[in-house]
Parts: structure tokens; sequence; C-alpha cells
């Protein structure tokens, strides 16, 4: 908890931002797919995506012949520019070509997670306004039981995956009228992407779901601005670290582990980093002891995220000694705050040191604790490049300083548009300054390294129950393949004698900017929704 009295100002009140001598890049207003596909095009032949089960693979060049076709395939059927198409996918290696393909040509891809319910499904599909589905063939029959449960003619048409891709098994007939499979949609002509300009920040690429404390999901909708923009971070931040950036790029993100759900967005921005950076992505869905070390040591993996009870796991377990993870450079998990006794235990028992970050659905990422931006064992971090934190009193709305505890306000580029048909919920969050109220408590420190402590509404939904928050993060961890996920703390464990790649380069000078203590604006009383009100 913070040291000073909560109620008092505090010494110095700021907003914590990115400072370097190397100025930020201007994040290009473009198709986030179309930026993608650019990017992943220098990779060529080198292989992208690889199913752990059963060895298919794809290449990058694979998605980047294969988007544009898919976009055409839809475009044929109907799908138009700002329609909604529902994502409903196991971890298969299509996945992104899916997403990509219903960005690239400018409609709005929403991620939902394939242990729904078919009335989970049927509450997606209307609330997101849906009428086309890509899922995949064993959930034809769950899609058809929500078809029934939705106005006739509400789905148009739905398009499914099958092992390989390899055309019609035959048995969907029994379930889903007008399913087609997604080989169809993989023959038809390339169409070139939906140009957006400057109406990148304001049109959504993607809907997320996230749950608060009561109620049913929200779904948070991203700009390809948003999405865009951690992609432009990453880049920035390599490029500062000069050839250590390189070398961490080959090495570290040269073999991934894939567990998550990807329609999470923890899940999800692990699979894009990667495939932006050229790594190799390796799907495992699920976990058992025996697969997750015969992937690691077959692969020679070097990154893995993960879940906190797999974390857990693999400090406690004795298998760990009969298994060589050596190749393995960096790993992560979602989970809460992790305390400065953990820090040190995890070095002590592991040989690995920890670092750790902070992001969410509606912002994605906000901070991160590690050797590039400075490390301060218990904080998530500082503030990453592109975003701005503030710290307010709960009840006055004004900006505290350092070591008192307060509500934690972030604003950039990679913040939502608002929530999906929830004009309340989004003023609720957004101010009109274009803060982004989190709901989180916590306070920063003279260093600028800010910390959580606690939610304001410290209770969270799982499958119904209400559990406290930073009681039972982890159960969030363990089901994070429902819709109602979307908050997300992440740490990462880098090897301590894996070369030196985590040593500050001289010209990233992270501090913050003192900048004038604002009074929270109030929050306007039957607020007309604007979907991009805080947009500039």
């Amino acid at each position: 908890m913070a040291k000073t009295t909560p109620r008092g100002e505090g010494r110095n009140p700021r907003v914590l931002e990115w400072v370097s001598e190397v100025p930020t890049p201007q994040i290009p207003d473009t198709n986030w797919a179309s930026f993608m596909l650019d990017r992943m095009s220098a990779h060529g032949h080198n292989i992208a995506m690889i199913d752990a089960s059963s060895g298919e693979s794809r290449n990058f060049d694979y998605y980047g012949e294969g988007a544009p076709r898919v976009a055409g395939g839809l475009a044929a059927a109907g799908v138009k520019p700002g329609h909604s198409v529902l994502l409903m996918c196991n971890s298969h290696v299509d996945y992104p070509l899916l997403l990509l393909a219903v960005t690239y040509m400018g409609a709005t891809c929403v991620l939902v997670s394939p242990s729904l319910t078919h009335e989970e499904v049927a509450w997606s599909i209307k609330e997101c306004g849906a009428q086309w589905v890509l899922t995949y063939e064993a959930a034809l029959e769950k899609v058809d039981s929500a078809r029934a449960l939705l106005p006739p003619g509400t789905l148009r048409q739905v398009w499914y995956l099958t092992h390989n891709n390899q055309g019609d098994h035959g048995n969907h007939h029994a379930y889903t009228n007008n399913a087609g499979s997604i080989t169809q949609l993989l023959q038809a002509d390339p169409i070139p992407p939906k140009l957006l300009g400057v109406e990148s920040r304001r049109t959504v690429a993607m809907i997320f779901f996230s749950s608060g404390t009561t109620g049913m999901p929200k779904g948070v909708m991203l700009s390809h601005t948003n999405v865009t923009a951690p992609l432009v971070n990453i880049r920035y931040i390599f490029t500062l670290m000069g050839e250590q950036g390189e070398m961490l790029a080959k090495e570290a993100y040269r073999m991934m582990l894939l567990m998550l759900p990807l329609n999470h967005m923890y899940g999800y921005a692990m699979m894009m980093t990667n495939l932006y950076i050229g790594g190799t992505t390796l799907l495992l869905p699920g976990f058992s002891p025996e697969k997750f070390f015969r992937a690691i040591e077959k692969y020679k993996v070097t990154a893995c995220p993960m879940v906190p009870h797999i974390a857990s796991f693999l400090k406690e377990t004795p298998l760990l000694r009969h298994h060589d993870l050596s190749s393995l450079v960096a790993v992560s998990s979602s989970t809460s705050t992790v305390s400065a006794a953990l820090h040190e235990s995890f070095a002590k028992e592991t040989g690995k040191s920890l670092s750790s970050g902070y992001g969410m659905t509606e912002a994605v990422n906000i901070a991160t604790n590690d050797p590039i931006y400075g490390f301060s064992p218990g904080s998530v971090g500082r503030v990453m490049p592109y975003m701005q934190v503030k710290i307010i009193d709960v009840e006055s709305g004004k900006m505290v300083g350092e070591g008192v505890e307060g509500e934690v306000c972030v604003r950039g580029p990679t913040m939502m548009l608002g929530y999906v048909n929830n004009p309340a919920a989004t003023a609720a969050c957004i101010d009109s300054d274009g803060w982004l109220h989190t709901g989180d408590l916590g306070y920063y420190t003279r260093d600028d390294f800010l910390f959580l402590t606690d939610r304001i509404k410290d209770l969270i939904k799982v499958k119904g129950y209400q559990v406290r928050m930073m009681a039972h993060v982890e159960v969030m961890g363990l089901c994070c393949g429902g819709v109602w996920c979307g908050y997300f703390i992440y740490f990462f464990f880098f090897t301590s004698n894996k070369h030196d790649f985590w040593e500050t380069p001289p010209t990233v000078k992270p501090r913050c900017k003192s900048i004038s203590q604002r009074d929270r604006s109030p929050k306007p009383e039957n607020n007309q929704y604007r979907i991009c009100s805080h947009i500039q």
C-alpha cells in the first residue's frame, strides 16, 4: 500500500509518460491487416505457425496470399466494410488468416471463445450485429443451436475450418444451413485492402469481450490505430536497442509456445507480436505436462506465455529436473501484481529474473517492468511509449502525487473507442479529456514506477460467481477461454544467462514530464453516445 496519507495530494503530482532522446515514430493511418501483411511479407517462406499436435504448419507467404483471397470470398458473399463477422475458432493455424482477412476488407472481426454455450453465442451475435460466422467444424452444431434462438435471417452465412483445410468432410449438413468450407473462400479472387487513411482512428477493426463486476460482458471496440500502435511500439523499442534489439527479435521470439486462447487479448497480443517480429508460433491448446515438456524440447522453444497455475507448477514440479528447458529465454503469465518477495524467491529457485507488466483489453498495454524500461520488485513497471498514466483521488478526481493511492487513469493511442451499444458504460469509463478510468487503485514512486494495490470494485464475475479480484485472480487465468475475460496483468521471466539483452541502451532514458494538476471533468448526464468522442 501507499506509504503516505491517501487523502493528501503527495509530492509533485504529475502525469507519467515515456520520454526519450529518440522521439516515438508516428503511428500510421492505415488498415491494420495491410500493415501486418506488409511486415509479414519480409519473412516470406519462413514458418509462421505450427500445430504442435498435428505438425501442420503455415509460412508467412501463405497468409500474405490467402488473406486477400478470403477477403474476396467474403466480399462476394455480401460482407461489406463496417459489417461484423463473428470469429469463433479453436487454436488453429488459420486463425490469423481469418482475422487478417476480415479486417483487410474493412469489416469488423468479433473474437469470441469456442467454449461459449450456444446461448452465449446467440447473445454475442445479437450484441454485435454479426450476420456471418467463421468457425471450425466441431462447432457447427453449436452455431446451429444459436441460430435457432435468433430472429429468422439473422445469420446469412457460416464458414468453417477443417483439419488442414482439406475441403468438405460432408458431416455438417445435419447441423447448419448455408455452411461452407473456408477452402471455398481461399479459391476466390483476391481484392485490395480497404484504404482507411485517417478513418483508421475511428474504424472498428476488432471487438473483444470484457467483463466488469456486474451484468453481461461488454464488447470492447478497438480501432485499426488501437491495434497498430502496440506493433509500432515494439519496433521502436527494438530500434532503440540497436544490435541488442535485433538479437532479441531473433532469439527470444524465434519459437513461441502458445497455449493461451487466441480470442483473449493476452493470447491475441502474443500471437500477433510474434507474427510481426517474424518468429514461429507453436500452438498447443490446453496443458499437459508431457505435451508441454515434449514441445519445448522438440522445437527448442524460446518464449512461452502461460497462466498462473502453469507458472506455479513449473516452479514446484520435480519434472523440471528431467527435461531440458535451456532454450527458454522468455516466459510470461497473466496474473495479479507480483510481490517483491515473489521476485526474489522465483529468481532464487529458477535462476531466472522476473519482470512484470500491466494491460487491459480496453487499453491493451500500459506499463512494463523489465530492465529495458527499468525494474522495481513488486511494481507493474514504468509507462510504455505512447501511453500516459495519472493517479487521481477517488472522491475529488484531483491528480495526486508520489506515494498517494488513487485510481489509475490511462490515455493513449491504444485506448478503445468504447463499448458496443453501451454509451452509459463508455461515458462512465472515459471522461471528456479522454482519460480511461481503469477502476484499479495504485500509486507511483519518485522514480515513476507504478504499483497496483486493489480494485475500486474488487469483485469480478467468474462464470456467474462473484470473487475478489486480488484474492482470486488466478481463477481468471484458468478460465480465460470464456467471453468474460478482459482485464489482464502479465509478467515475464527472462533467463539471466542468455546474452545481455536486457542492458538498457544509452538512448533509452524513460522518465516523466510534469504536467500541471487537472481536475477530473464531471461525466455529462444523458450523454449522447459518440463512438469516437475522445479521438482527436
